[in-house]
C-alpha cells in the first residue's frame, strides 16, 4: 500500500496547492474516446439511431478490464476511473433527444419542438437513465483492484439547450425570451444534479474519497465535474447574465469539482474564476487549436486563483515548456497518448 498511500498524498497536496511536482496522468488510446470500446464497434461501423436497449452492458466489461490493465502498467500519479460508456450523450438522451452513432462518435439531435412546447419533465426518457445506472452497477461490481467508478462526460446546460432548440436559435432566444431560457437552464441543472445524486448511491467510496471520471483524479471528498462547450457561442455579457449562475450551482453541489474548458471559451475565464466554490479548471489543448505557448497566459491566470489542469496530446517540447513556465503547485497534466509504450516514454520527463 506504500505506492497507493504516496499517490493519495500527492493528490492531497495537489488539492491544497502545495505539491512540488505536477500531478501526471495519461489518457490512453484512440483520441476519439468512443473508439476505445470494442463493444461499440458495431454501432460505429454501421451508423444508425441508437436506443438504450441496444447497449449490452455486460459486453463492455472486457473493454473496462483491458483499459484498467493498460493504465495500471503505466507509472502515473492518478487512478484509472471507470465511467458509464463515455461515447453516449447521456444528458441529451435522458431529455428526449434521439441519439445516433457516427463513424467515430455518437451525437444527439433535437426533438424538433418549439421553445414554448419544451417540457423537460415530459421529455425525460427514463430508459436512458436506467441504462446509465446499469453501467454504474456493473462497474461498481467489477473485481478489479483499485478501480474507482465515476461520472463520464455529461453535457452542461447550454450544451443541452443547444441540442434541444438548435445552437443558433439558443443564442437568439437568450435575447428574445430570457426568462424562459433561464427556466430551462435551471431545469437542466436540476436534472443533471438529480442524475448524479442517483448514480452516487451506487458508487462505493474509493480510498476514503471519490474520483473524477474521465480525468482519473482522486478527491478527499464528494466530487462532481461539468462542461459547457457551447459557451463559445455566447458573448461575455450573455454568459455572465444567464449561464454563470447555473455554473455556480453546479460548483456548489460538491466540495471538490472540475470545470472543463476549450480555448474557444477562454473569454469566460475571468467570470468562472469568480465562483468561489470552484476548485479546478481543466483546459484542453485541442487538435488544430492554439499552441501550448499561446495558451500559457491563460494557464497562468487560472493558477493565480484556482487549481489548473491541462489535457491534450503534447510533444516533449510542450511538456518541458509546461514544467518550465507553470507553478507545479495545484497543477495536473494529463497526456493523451495512443499506447502505454508512449506513456512510459514520456513519464521520464517528469523524473
Amino acid at each position: 500500500m506504500i505506492e497507493v498511500d504516496e499517490r493519495i498524498e500527492k493528490h492531497r497536496l495537489f488539492w491544497q496547492r502545495t505539491n512540488s511536482k505536477p500531478l501526471v496522468g495519461f489518457s490512453i488510446g484512440d483520441y476519439f474516446v468512443s473508439r476505445r470500446f470494442r463493444a461499440a464497434e458495431t454501432f460505429l461501423s454501421s451508423p444508425r439511431k441508437i436506443e438504450p436497449e441496444m447497449l449490452d452492458v455486460p459486453a463492455f466489461e472486457a473493454d473496462y478490464r483491458r483499459m484498467a490493465e493498460e493504465a495500471a502498467a503505466v507509472p502515473q500519479d492518478v487512478f484509472f476511473t471507470a465511467t458509464p460508456f463515455t461515447g453516449i450523450p447521456w444528458m441529451e438522451g435522458m431529455l428526449g433527444c434521439p441519439i445516433y452513432s457516427r463513424e467515430s462518435s455518437f451525437i444527439a439531435k433535437s426533438p424538433g419542438l418549439p421553445l414554448e412546447e419544451l417540457d423537460l419533465e415530459k421529455l425525460f426518457d427514463r430508459r436512458w437513465l436506467d441504462k446509465y445506472l446499469e453501467f454504474t452497477r456493473m462497474l461498481a461490481g467489477l473485481d478489479i483492484e483499485l478501480l474507482p467508478v465515476g461520472q463520464p462526460i455529461m453535457r452542461g446546460p447550454t450544451d443541452v439547450l443547444g441540442t434541444l432548440v438548435g445552437q443558433s436559435e439558443m443564442v437568439i432566444q437568450f435575447f428574445e425570451h430570457p426568462k424562459r431560457m433561464k427556466e430551462l437552464l435551471d431545469q437542466t441543472v436540476d436534472v443533471f444534479l438529480a442524475v448524479i445524486r442517483e448514480q452516487k448511491t451506487l458508487i462505493p467510496p474509493f480510498l476514503r474519497g471519490c474520483s473524477i471520471g474521465f480525468y482519473d483524479l482522486w478527491c478527499p471528498g464528494d466530487c462532481i465535474w461539468f462542461q459547457d462547450d457551447l459557451n463559445a457561442l455566447l458573448s461575455p455579457d450573455l454568459y455572465r447574465r444567464h449561464v454563470l449562475p447555473a455554473h455556480r450551482r453546479l460548483a456548489q453541489a460538491s466540495p471538490y469539482n472540475l470545470f472543463h474548458l476549450h480555448p474557444a471559451s477562454f473569454f469566460i475565464v475571468d467570470s468562472i474564476m469568480e465562483i468561489q466554490e470552484l476548485k479546478l479548471i481543466e483546459m484542453n489543448k485541442d487538435e488544430g487549436g492554439p499552441s501550448v505557448e499561446q495558451m500559457l497566459p491563460v494557464f497562468q491566470k487560472v493558477q493565480s486563483g484556482k487549481n489548473c489542469m491541462v489535457w491534450g496530446s503534447f510533444t516533449r517540447a510542450d511538456l518541458q515548456l509546461l514544467q518550465k513556465e507553470l507553478d507545479p503547485a495545484g497543477l495536473y497534466i494529463m497526456i493523451a497518448v495512443e499506447s502505454g509504450e508512449e506513456a512510459r516514454d514520456l513519464i521520464s520527463l517528469f523524473a
